[in-house]
């Protein structure tokens, strides 16, 4: 079995979701790891930059969120061992080198947060990605705030990407696709969940496997690797079609909306 670990997901990955309480201190999801880089010091002093003048879990973990958001998405060649500061050099990331960079800033300002693994039917994809049908793993961030484990992924597609593609959606009468879903969200607020994935209004969409808690993708598909040899040759092809991604995802940034279109998104989205 690929994932041994993994099970069915009983809870709602709407807007109410609060993530799993585990048995694990919250001290335990602030350690460094080779791949958060937390004592580098353009990690640290990016951390206090962006937190300093906020009070609270709250304002500081919506700062590093707005910083991580943007940065423009796009598919690096492995993202599974794209280092932070990598990431921050890049300017650029995907979900799981995003997360590597959130969860890296979190840690550093001192608030606790992990790395959820789940498994993805793959119609978010589609537009940019040909996965065929097969189920996709997706990362996204548990970030602890006010003693409450929070969910969210909306800072991986960025804000100006995210609004051509749900107008592409609208254009198309598409819900998900080009990385996102058209119920999805784009901002976050600290107070509830936040993802842009996947929407509890489409059950069809929601994670089909929780595949757990873990300090960094590296550390997830490193688990893997005893019992899966091929995942890292899956991750290799990934590498090979993410050219492929990146030129349809730079399409998606020039693709002008319809006149009507516009009209709608407006309606639509305010």
């Amino acid at each position: 079995m690929l994932f041994p670990d993994a099970s069915t997901l009983d809870e709602s990955y709407g807007k109410d979701y609060r993530g799993h309480p585990g048995d694990r201190p919250p001290a335990r999801w602030l350690r460094d790891t080779p791949l958060l880089q937390l004592d580098h010091p353009k990690v640290r002093l990016l951390a206090i930059r962006l937190t300093q003048l906020r009070s609270g879990q709250r304002e500081k973990a919506i700062a590093c969120f707005e910083f991580v958001r943007k940065l423009a998405f796009t598919c690096p060649m492995d993202a599974v061992k794209m280092l932070s500061t990598e990431v921050l050099a890049a300017r650029t990331g995907d979900g799981f080198s995003k997360s590597t960079l959130f969860i890296a800033l979190l840690r550093s300002a001192g608030i606790p947060a992990r790395l959820r693994m789940v498994l993805l039917r793959p119609a978010y994809l589609r537009g940019i990605s040909g996965v065929g049908g097969r189920f996709v793993e997706h990362a996204f961030t548990e970030v602890l705030v006010q003693d409450e484990w929070l969910a969210v992924d909306s800072y991986v597609v960025d804000l100006q990407l995210g609004l051509k593609a749900r107008a592409r959606l609208l254009d198309e009468g598409r819900r998900a696709g080009y990385g996102i879903h058209l119920k999805g969200q784009l901002s976050w607020d600290a107070c509830s969940s936040s993802f842009g994935q996947f929407s509890v209004e489409d059950p069809d969409g929601l994670p089909v496997l929780d595949l757990g808690a873990h300090d960094d993708v590296q550390q997830f598909y490193r688990s893997l690797a005893p019992r899966s040899p091929t995942e890292w040759a899956n991750r290799s092809r990934w590498s090979l079609a993410s050219v492929m991604a990146n030129r349809r995802i730079h399409k998606l940034r020039a693709w002008a909306a319809p006149p009507v279109e516009k009209a709608a998104r407006t309606a639509a989205f305010g």
